[in-house]
């Protein structure tokens, strides 16, 4: 292509190997994607990035729909190129070959920043991004969260040289856009790890907005593909850990040990290490009572669900038979304890 000079003359034998190389893509079935791929592994290893470019143009021209290939190829040019109008040229081209995969646009993203591209080429491109029309929900969020990160560097860019925060803050009018997209599209929850929430709930602990980092998390508790996600309780706390006060981290931990989250032993735990390390004599025999109560619980309710496949099991004649069930030795939330002190 324009702009692309192999170095000349080639090293003695160098163009033997060559011409096999060639002989393998005329020899091979189209679109020749194996024997391209030979053909590019040995340019790259000859560290010649104008010959690696051209071999792999080459191999986009036979396989514009191959989303490896594009892939590697974008990546060769971020790694080792980095000349900014050849990277985004080729980016420009990759995007309206291969819409539909969502790592590209991404990597787009970034390359406009990286490139020092105006913020407004970079919305431009998001919203081109937006009318694609991904099929699934996770690539969407994958999207946002580049999106968000691109905003969250340019609002601490402008508070780092101007020593004052955004009049209007972007950032936040970005989150709520794609809450507000992905919601739309795919349903309340489409966010199945809450990544987008707590990517700006972080956020609000680090700009000193505690309130709104709380009521962010709260909110995203209370709908139910979240609230059993120990993961996020966690995230909760160490945010209260970082931000908060001895006592709402506490408070989290008191809520959290109710969800029956899917690593209750862990959070139980967890609620008596803080209070060993964090808290008073008093405040440990609560959270002690406290834990013992939810294991007790939970122990309780595995037993019932237990004795209830056992019966279903049993086939109808031999119900009447009387079964006397044996203890669980253990539960998934039945954890070593510290004792009482």
């Amino acid at each position: 292509s324009s702009g692309i000079n192999a170095e000349w003359p080639l090293r003695p034998g160098k163009l033997e190997v060559l011409l096999e190389f060639e002989e393998q893509i005329e020899n091979s079935p189209s679109p020749h994607r194996a024997a391209y791929q030979s053909y590019i592994n040995f340019e790259r290893k000859e560290n010649n990035p104008s010959r690696v470019m051209c071999t792999m143009e080459r191999a986009i021209a036979d396989n514009p729909l191959d989303c490896g290939l594009w892939c590697s190829y974008l990546e060769y040019l971020d790694q080792v190129v980095r000349h900014g109008e050849v990277v985004l040229s080729v980016y420009a081209r990759a995007v309206r070959n291969i819409p539909w995969t969502v790592e590209v646009w991404c990597s787009y993203l970034l390359a406009l920043q990286r490139h020092g591209k105006h913020f407004t080429h970079v919305e431009s491109t998001m919203e081109e991004a937006l009318k694609n029309g991904f099929g699934d929900a996770t690539s969407y969020v994958t999207l946002y969260a580049c999106y968000l990160d691109f905003h969250w560097r340019q609002e601490r860019s402008v508070t780092h040289e101007n020593g004052d925060k955004p009049k209007v803050n972007a950032l936040d009018r970005a989150f709520e856009d794609a809450i507000n997209f992905i919601n739309q599209q795919f349903g309340e929850g489409a966010d199945s790890h809450g990544q987008l929430t707590m990517f700006m709930a972080e956020v609000d602990g680090i700009r000193g907005d505690v309130d709104s980092m709380r009521n962010l998390l709260s909110d995203l508790l209370l709908l139910p593909v979240y609230k059993e996600q120990s993961r996020i309780w966690m995230f909760y706390i160490e945010l209260e850990q970082r931000y908060g006060t001895k006592d709402s981290v506490r408070n989290v931990f008191r809520k959290a040990i109710y969800c029956n989250t899917d690593a209750c032993d862990y959070i139980l735990n967890q609620f008596l290490l803080f209070e060993r390390l964090h808290g008073t004599l008093e405040t440990y025999d609560n959270a002690y009572l406290k834990v013992k109560r939810v294991q007790k619980r939970n122990a309780e309710k595995i037993s019932k669900e237990n004795d209830r496949r056992r019966n279903e099991a049993i086939p109808d004649g031999k119900k009447e038979r009387k079964f006397e069930a044996k203890k669980e030795k253990s539960t998934d939330c039945d954890s070593a304890l510290i004792p009482l002190l």
